[in-house]
């Protein structure tokens, strides 16, 4: 069973990993030479964890309690 604010914790932790994408990429395209493949990278990373963002659910329990689980590899991969 999920604890009151769970699901928004889970919300928080997968926006604040996209936010050091969003910065990384800002960075990497300010370069003389961006590496398109960093980029590339980057940008799918990013693409991913939206889509995990936009379909949680209140009731993804599995998922959400490995969101909050910082030795959960889930966690760690974001």
């Amino acid at each position: 069973m999920l604890e009151p604010f769970d699901y928004e914790v889970a919300i928080e932790i997968l926006g604040q990993s996209q936010q050091g994408l969003v910065n990384e990429i800002f960075r990497e395209r300010k370069r003389d030479k961006p590496n398109e493949k960093y980029l590339q990278f980057l940008s799918a990373r990013k693409a991913l964890i939206y889509d995990l963002l936009d379909g949680l659910n209140l009731d993804d329990e599995y998922i959400i309690k490995r969101l909050l689980d910082k030795d959960d590899v889930i966690r760690k991969l974001l």
